[in-house]
């Protein structure tokens, strides 16, 4: 997931690195309150761009067939859910997914929060929904952050499945000041579509070697 971290690295401009620092260093009330309004409008700056970023796609591709047998499992069970008119999927089995190297401790968090619950509610669509503690994974050098609440849509495809995030409700990826949301992903049996907000941060992981 280098994409998500070169994203966030472009946004780190001298001025932002500056201001961090001398919002750090700061020493009494009257500095600390001028670095906060730097804070804000670093954050307002942030966001404008990361929307500018949107305009740019260069996703990132990574070879992980270690996944495929995982994924292949979790296909199937998402495809029994949708037969049976709902089901339950642990957490940590879609969080892989996301290309994560989960540590057991980060399985247990994950885990501990309960399943997640599809429910059909079409032909060949449905809802998908998990509550719990916040859970933060990191990665790559940065944070993957898991909300009290997790929800969207899925529909099923020829080869597998795709989630659809609602966007208040969504996994974010996180860097000091900086923050994108994740929008979708696409789950086959040869590749994995991750789509976060901004599209300079999308990636694919084939489960495949690499040709």
């Amino acid at each position: 997931m280098n994409s998500i971290n070169s994203g966030f690295n472009s946004l780190m401009t001298p001025s932002v690195a500056s201001t961090l620092k001398a919002s750090s260093g700061a020493s009494n009330g009257i500095q600390q309150s001028a670095q906060q309004d730097d804070m804000v409008q670093l954050s307002a700056n942030a966001a404008s761009e990361l929307k500018n970023s949107s305009k740019s796609s260069s996703r990132e591709t990574m070879y992980m067939p270690q996944l495929k047998e995982g994924v292949m499992q979790l296909i199937g069970k998402v495809k029994d859910a949708q037969a049976q008119g709902g089901g339950k999927i642990e957490l940590n089995e879609l969080a892989q997914t996301f290309g994560a190297e989960l540590t057991p401790e980060q399985i247990k968090l994950l885990k501990a929060r309960g399943a997640v619950n599809f429910v059909k509610t079409g032909p060949n669509s449905g809802t998908f929904s998990n509550s719990g503690d916040k859970v933060k994974i990191p990665s790559d050098g940065f944070n993957l952050n898991i909300p009290k609440t997790i929800s969207g849509k899925y529909e099923m495809t020829n080869d597998g499945f795709n989630l659809k995030f609602d966007p208040k409700n969504t996994i974010t990826a996180s860097k000091l000041i900086f923050s994108v949301a994740m929008q979708g992903v696409d789950i086959s049996s040869k590749k994995i579509d991750v789509d976060m907000e901004g599209n300079s941060y999308d990636y694919t992981i084939m489960l495949s070697n690499k040709q």
